[in-house]
């Protein structure tokens, strides 16, 4: 018997726990591996169902990687069906544990190579404009601090448009209140931080939620848990619920950020310092690398969204301003 045949033969999960000491080993960040296991869980547990008995590293085919994802996709009487964002996280997790037990010699060939991330819905995103985020805060808004937490994760969430779970990864002490940004790093990959700078009224909704607060995580579900990224939707699912517009998601808010950025501060390089995307082109990756820090939040004092709004509202209030 051969070597690859030898390790088709043994249990799937056995080769899956030697990825997770790898990358322990490797210094993969805690919620990095937690992300990958959760992704991974449902599959292998599926597999094993449709199996009936415990799966081999043989069964890793794309056949059966193909037929989970569909019915992921498809509602089924147990759990709500993923959107096809969320479906294409679990693509990736699932290819990238393929990808890893080839590169180790596990396998002949990448199995789950040819896997594909499921399409989008087809409909193009619209922005929420100016007064839908104004009607979000109001409705998020008040003295408890549900809803002081509530206010000050919307504020962040549109000022600047961090990931949800890059900003639901900060700590209180991330905040540099003098210099006016936040320091934060995406939890399932290995990047560098980066600080997204913070509007004056950003600041503002985050200082009353804060209060006295000096460590920790930085949005709470309650008084010392973490905020999840689910109950941070289901917030935001609730709130447009009973605006009557049309569902607003995490992603929607980094949209509508990138949207009104676009529109407020023209400097592509500023852009992607604070979004964290890949400059493109030769001068704006010269413009990136030059940037510091202290000149995208000064440049941000200028085109924050947050203080948009609410520079409009006044304006409308002292009745300089047509609705």
């Amino acid at each position: 018997m051969d070597k690859l045949a030898h390790y088709d033969g043994q249990p799937l999960s056995q080769h899956i726990a030697d990825v997770w000491l790898a990358m322990d080993a490797e210094a993969y960040a805690p919620k990095t591996i937690e992300d990958y296991r959760e992704k991974w869980g449902p599959f292998y547990v599926a597999l094993g169902r449709e199996l009936g008995r415990r799966p081999l590293l043989a069964d890793l085919q794309l056949d059966w990687a193909r037929r989970y994802i569909i019915a992921r996709l498809r509602p089924d009487g147990e759990r709500r069906p993923l959107a096809p964002v969320s479906a294409a996280a679990h693509v990736r997790v699932l290819k990238a544990l393929s990808t890893r037990l080839f590169n180790e010699g596990k396998t002949g060939t990448n199995r789950l190579a040819a896997l594909r991330e499921p399409r989008g819905d087809g409909e193009e995103k619209t922005a929420l404009t100016a007064d839908e985020v104004g009607a979000l805060l109001d409705a998020a808004s008040g003295i408890a601090l549900g809803a002081r937490r509530n206010g000050a994760l919307i504020a962040v969430l549109v000022d600047v448009g961090p990931r949800i779970s890059e900003i639901l990864a900060a700590n209180v002490e991330d905040i540099e209140w003098a210099k006016g940004w936040i320091t934060i790093v995406h939890p399932a990959k290995r990047g560098p931080r980066r600080n997204i700078p913070l509007g004056r009224e950003t600041r503002r909704l985050l200082q009353a939620y804060v209060g006295k607060r000096r460590r920790g995580p930085l949005f709470l579900a309650g008084q010392e848990t973490r905020m999840t990224a689910a109950a941070a939707r289901q917030v935001l699912a609730r709130l447009s619920a009973r605006l009557e517009i049309a569902r607003v998601s995490p992603h929607d808010l980094r949209h509508t950020a990138a949207t009104f950025y676009s529109r407020l501060v023209t400097d592509d390089a500023v852009a992607a310092k604070v979004f964290g995307w890949a400059p493109a082109g030769d001068y704006t990756k010269a413009r990136y690398t030059h940037l510091s820090w202290e000149d995208v939040a000064a440049i941000h004092q200028k085109g924050s969204l947050l203080d948009h709004v609410f520079g409009l509202r006044r304006r409308r209030a002292a009745g300089r301003l047509v609705s």
